[in-house]
């Protein structure tokens, strides 16, 4: 009996601390058609101001899109500061009816990838870090591909 209750316990805590180690990747998606509302009211903008969209994101983000001529650009914030966490502007190929895919590793968002611009007709889907995880920035051809990309730079920048 003792030798079966010795075996259970270290059944446990050989699978407690392997589940501590699984990591798993799943996706939220803004939908900017409908999770975005304007920053400003048209009547508060000054002549010649442009307004700007926030969006909901995920977990402690969210998104701001500005807008420059013909350009739309995203920012990415934690939200209710002013810290931008994207260092680079994200010039977005369709904001009106676009999608943020929010990159989440055990519910906690760690990478964005949003389909951008690259001149007048061509895009690519861009990958982009979050706090911590800033130094990602790359480019994929299909959604697969992108996820790929983000989830092995997290699993290879993450202290276990």
């Amino acid at each position: 009996m003792e030798k079966l209750l010795a075996l259970m316990t270290l059944t446990f805590l050989a699978t407690s601390s392997f589940a501590e180690n699984i990591i798993v990747y799943s996706s939220a998606y803004t939908d900017l058609a409908h999770d975005c509302k304007w920053q400003y009211l048209e009547k508060n903008l000054q002549e010649g101001q442009d307004n700007a969209l926030i969006c909901k994101g995920a977990g402690e983000y969210e998104a701001l899109i500005d807008f420059s001529m013909d350009d739309s650009y995203l920012h990415v914030l934690k939200t209710n500061t002013v810290a931008f966490t994207i260092s680079t502007d994200i010039r977005l190929a369709d904001y009106k009816k676009g999608k943020i895919e929010w990159r989440l590793a055990n519910e906690k968002p760690f990478a964005i990838i949003t389909r951008t611009k690259l001149g007048a007709k061509k895009t690519l889907l861009s990958i982009h870090g979050l706090h911590g995880f800033d130094v990602l920035s790359a480019t994929a051809n299909n959604n697969a591909n992108a996820r790929t990309i983000a989830d092995k730079f997290y699993d290879s920048n993450i202290k276990r």
